[in-house]
């Protein structure tokens, strides 16, 4: 099962279109999320309530990767976090006040409570770090990926060379992740992917760094 963002970015499209002639028989959930935090983590909890817990995984890029987390520590069950913003209500306090959603032309306002709503679910250490697979492009002008490494420390991590916040390897990192039998499919708030369950990376003690020039893998 996998649950996913309604907005259809370019790794959106390439994931549905992939999972449609590859793995057709995976359930696959794209709600719209709400622009208020506030009211789209209600609308996430309702969500993730209502959905088969059995085989649910998660995905997310950016601040999906933050939910993503959240969810998949609230199931105890597997995760890919692509680029993914570290606990962000700090940050997002810049944006109190009125915003665009560029995606869908809407016009919300950010308020306190919206951060609120963001800093009661962020968390300070994973329980189960194992269960998570980390990519990030080391040129990201949004997120610093060491912040990432340090957050998914226990994880799997893959770091790409170069890039930038979009994940410019997406397309690659699918067909290299889809090359064994068993996979899983996850997702949330804002992108989606089919990744591996098992054998897809070293721990984070021996992270790996993928040149974009050479394809040179660095330990």
């Amino acid at each position: 099962m996998a649950l996913c963002h309604q907005q259809i970015h370019s790794k959106a499209q390439i994931f549905k279109n992939f999972l449609e002639t590859t793995y057709p028989d995976t359930q696959l959930i794209i709600p719209n999320i709400l622009d208020k935090f506030s009211e789209a983590i209600p609308q996430l909890d309702k969500l993730v309530n209502n959905t088969d817990s059995k085989d649910r995984k998660f995905i997310g890029s950016s601040l999906g990767g933050f939910f993503a987390t959240y969810y998949a520590e609230l199931d105890k069950t597997k995760a890919a976090i692509i680029n993914p913003a570290i606990n962000p209500s700090k940050g997002l306090k810049a944006y109190l006040g009125q915003n665009k959603n560029y995606a869908n032309g809407s016009e919300f306002e950010l308020t306190k409570k919206d951060i609120e709503a963001l800093k009661a679910i962020e968390i300070l250490d994973l329980h189960n770090p194992e269960n998570y697979l980390l990519l990030h492009e080391s040129g990201d002008e949004v997120l610093n990926y060491i912040n990432a490494i340090r957050f998914y420390k226990a994880g799997y991590i893959d770091i790409t060379f170069g890039g930038d916040h979009s994940y410019t390897c997406f397309s690659e990192r699918i067909r290299n992740y889809c090359k064994i039998k068993r996979i899983f499919t996850i997702c949330t708030a804002s992108v989606q992917i089919i990744i591996n369950a098992h054998n897809i990376l070293i721990k984070c003690t021996y992270i790996r760094i993928r040149t974009g020039e050479t394809g040179l893998d660095a330990l």
